[in-house]
């Protein structure tokens, strides 16, 4: 278990590997423990299951990429409006409802009519627990409305964000699109670099049997030259021989004459 090539195998046993094992054993007697031990582990090796997948990683342009990490924000985004929206939701209908729903607090034609059915002391005392009554139904009036307007307050700004959000979600399939388009346009960016890239080495090639059959011509011109000036030089030896003969020719007749 701890030698290296253990380490080595670690993903073909158990890993992102296709594994193919080959149990060496041997009909000898005195290799049969080695072979027992073998077998033991190749059927031990048969019951391990590796879960295949393709190791690719998609390249993606710095364009694709900051496409990308906008979607994911705008997504983000979304689910954290819809969260908060669910929650002030419940807490906006309690206000509106306690807004609806008719005070129980006193009104002043009761007060004044419970002030009156009183005695003499106890109007003054009357009096003054009904003014704190409505200064305490005034405040909490106040309050509430307060409450309430800083609810809708929220729910606006709730709303508006939703807005956006939808606007922002809308947008994400024109994204998709354009991102689309994008990798369309880099696929045939790439052939047409590859397609360069092959021409610049036909180019290149051509430019080499251009070079060679220029060399091969001005050898053949330069060939063609020397051919020339040694027929020109045969020529003008046989003129010369002939020239000779002729001559020998015609001492001799004149010398028979």
């Amino acid at each position: 278990r701890d030698s290296k090539l253990t380490r080595l195998l670690q993903d073909a046993l158990g890993g992102n590997s296709r594994t193919i094992m080959l149990a060496c054993v041997s009909p000898t007697d005195s290799d049969l423990i080695e072979s027992v031990n073998t077998l033991r582990y190749a059927s031990n090796a048969r019951n391990i299951t590796n879960n295949v997948t393709h190791n690719i990683e998609n390249s993606l342009s710095p364009q694709e990429q900051v496409l990308q990490h906008e979607n994911e924000q705008l997504k983000n985004q979304v689910s954290e409006l819809q969260v908060l929206l669910k929650k002030i939701m419940p807490m906006a209908e309690v206000a509106a409802a306690a807004a609806t729903s008719p005070s129980t607090v006193p009104t002043e034609e009761e007060s004044s009519s419970s002030t009156s059915s009183g005695d003499g002391d106890d109007d003054d005392e009357e009096f003054s627990r009904s003014d704190n009554e409505e200064k305490v139904t005034d405040e909490s009036e106040r309050a509430q409305q307060q409450q309430q307007q800083q609810h809708d307050e929220e729910i606006q700004l709730l709303r508006k964000e939703l807005e956006k959000a939808t606007v922002a979600a809308q947008q994400v399939p024109t994204l998709q699109f354009e991102l689309a388009k994008l990798r369309s346009e880099l696929e045939t960016y790439k052939e047409i670099a590859n397609e360069n890239e092959q021409l610049k080495v036909e180019l290149k090639e051509t430019k080499a049997d251009a070079a060679v059959a220029k060399m091969a011509a001005s050898k053949l011109s330069d060939t063609m030259d020397q051919l020339r000036q040694l027929k020109q030089h045969e020529i003008k030896e046989m003129k010369e021989e002939f020239d000779r003969t002729l001559k020998k020719k015609s001492e001799t007749w004149s010398m028979v004459d």
